[in-house]
């Protein structure tokens, strides 16, 4: 880094450049040093307020690694395939959980999303295998595409009332899932609770407006189904591959017929 800073003195740039330069040549040595083994728990400077789409993605050595409260932005897939990471704090300051933040962290367990939070992109937590709950704090009004996706051992989720989708594959092949509250839910996607195997009970409240298409696909361990009356006809489309004859069908009164 000492070099590159030498080179940069020779050359007419900007402050903004040269601090640049600086930041991305800090990040290459924690990378480097992740990479060679040598470092596989790291510190971000104070002061840094972005981190970069993809800065540690696929890093294997990478176990944990602590962002100062000063960082308000994490970029796309930022930690994509650390196979290895365990433990991160995200700082108070982010709103935003970009798309494929943590996807195919396989480790990572015991992860809080912090209160600020409004919105968490797709493929956020796919195929986080070690989570096992995961609370999504109030004012989170937009969970994306497959967020959950093959989180296996994932048993409870906890809702905020301002969510109101659930979108295709969210929780697609969460075989251990156990509860979910969803009586503020007024859509869900397709495939988003597929081979859901462990939940025992649903109660679709009678404000859903749509439900996709094999939506609790292989459910096979529900035993009671609370659903509005306007799904009647298409129960066995939205319950596809359960056993509806030892299942307790109750149908609510919708509020939109």
């Amino acid at each position: 880094m000492a070099s590159l800073i030498k080179r940069l003195r020779h050359h007419k740039v900007t402050k903004r450049d040269f601090k640049k330069y600086l930041t991305n040549a800090i990040f290459k040595e924690a990378i480097d040093n992740i990479e060679a083994g040598n470092n596989k728990h790291i510190q971000i400077s104070k002061g840094t307020m972005k981190i970069e789409d993809r800065v540690f993605s696929y890093n294997k050595n990478l176990k944990s690694i602590i962002i100062p409260n000063q960082t308000g932005c994490i970029g796309l897939a930022t930690f994509l395939g650390c196979e290895n990471l365990e433990n991160i704090i995200i700082p108070k300051g982010v709103t935003s959980i970009k798309n494929a933040l943590f996807s195919n962290c396989p480790k990572l367990k015991n992860f809080e999303i912090p209160k600020g939070v409004t919105s968490i992109g797709k493929d956020v937590f796919l195929k986080c295998r070690s989570l096992t709950s995961i609370e999504i704090p109030k004012g989170v009004t937009t969970i994306g595409l497959n967020a959950f996706d093959n989180c296996v051992n994932l048993e409870s989720v906890i809702m905020p009332n301002e969510l109101k989708n659930i979108e295709h594959h969210t929780f697609y092949n969460c075989m251990s899932l156990k509860n979910i509250d969803i009586s503020n839910i007024t859509y869900i996607g397709g495939f988003a609770f597929y081979n859901c195997k462990s939940l025992k009970s649903i109660n679709i409240p009678n404000i859903m407006i749509n439900i996709g298409l094999n939506a609790f696909y292989k459910c096979h361990s529900l035993a009671s189904i609370i659903i509005p009356d306007i799904y009647d006809f298409r129960i066995r489309e939205i319950f596809k591959d359960v056993n509806l004859s030892k299942v307790e069908v109750y149908y609510v009164k919708s509020v939109y017929l």
